[in-house]
């Protein structure tokens, strides 16, 4: 057999661990700040057998370490972004009853997308209505989904908003109930102008809503 330093000619190493003679791609390779690449010493199986060994007599420590890591990168992520801030929504005209459900839904994304672009939110519009929401909404520090929804339904001198979608085909019709993971946030547009954005996580309700006391503090105009 050859000498070792012959192989190591040819580009192979001799592990330290193990004593095999290998092609230097079978080592581990790093970077140096001088730009050379430094191979280990032990070929790969070694390595790894040699961590695994170091990890079982080092095990609490680098428990320890590992939940110190995780709590120094919990302390350095951003704050949470803020909601969208709530303002007056004087110019909102508020619309009647259409017959075709989907002109009354227009007129609801009119009235969201100016209140919207108004206050500074950037507003994406999907390309097709397969989604469970009707808007993507960028306040500058991340993206939110948003489902648009009307009423002129009152029950006594509160609106009544409906939450669950119907749709299907001539053979089948299918019924979604409200799923707050489907989007962030409810823009509901009343009647009578006024209008509410609702986080999703303030909705408990599957099938619809009462714009009582409860949501009161989530309308954007008095």
């Amino acid at each position: 057999m050859a000498d070792a330093p012959l192989f190591a000619d040819l580009g192979n190493r001799q592990c330290r661990r193990c004593g095999g003679i290998k092609p230097l791609q079978d080592f581990p390779a790093s970077l140096r700040a001088n730009g050379n690449v430094k191979f280990g010493s032990y070929c790969r199986p070694c390595q790894k057998a040699y961590q695994h060994e170091w990890y079982l007599a080092h095990r609490e420590e680098a428990l320890v370490a590992a939940a110190a890591r995780r709590e120094r990168e919990k302390m350095n992520r951003p704050p949470k972004p803020s909601a969208p801030e709530r303002l007056p929504l004087p110019e909102a005209i508020g619309f009647r009853t259409h017959e075709n459900p989907r002109v009354q839904g227009d007129a609801g994304l009119g009235v969201a997308i100016a209140y919207f672009s108004r206050v500074g939110v950037r507003v994406g519009i999907p390309l097709t209505d397969s989604q469970r929401y009707d808007l993507m909404i960028d306040d500058g520090k991340r993206l939110a989904r948003v489902q648009v929804r009307t009423t002129t339904a009152r029950q006594g001198n509160a609106y009544v908003v409906g939450l669950k979608t119907v749709g299907g085909n001539k053979s089948q019709v299918i019924t979604k109930v409200f799923d707050p993971a489907a989007y962030e946030w409810l823009f509901v547009v009343c009647g009578d102008a006024t209008a509410y954005l609702i986080p999703t996580t303030a909705i408990s309700a599957r099938y619809s809503i009462f714009l009582g006391r409860k949501y009161e503090h989530f309308r954007l105009e008095a």
